[in-house]
């Protein structure tokens, strides 16, 4: 698996950014006034790397507006993750650079 940082920045905020198994979805972002808050996103999601951008993006979303409609949140991730796919960004696994 490629090498991920453990921690990124979104809305001036840290975040730690988090593969491992969940429960019933893909994907959830801590709220962000959690200490040690975090980003979580399936770890299976790296062999679907159109969902696992999809999710990136939508958790991402959640975490520098938190306030944002749900409904928003998904359909902007899959509208996002349709055009970054179309001009060409892939997820490539370190063993295939």
């Amino acid at each position: 698996m490629k090498s991920m940082p453990k921690a990124i920045k979104i809305g001036n905020k840290r975040w730690r950014l988090l593969f491992e198994q969940l429960r019933g979805c893909d994907g959830k972002c801590d709220p962000p006034d959690t200490p040690n808050k975090g980003i979580h996103i399936h770890s299976t999601l790296f062999r679907r790397p159109k969902r696992l951008m999809t999710v990136a993006i939508h958790e991402c979303l959640h975490a520098e507006g938190w306030p944002l409609d749900e409904g928003f949140v998904e359909a902007a991730a899959e509208d996002i993750q349709r055009v970054l796919w179309a001009i060409g960004f892939r997820f490539v696994p370190d063993d295939k650079e």
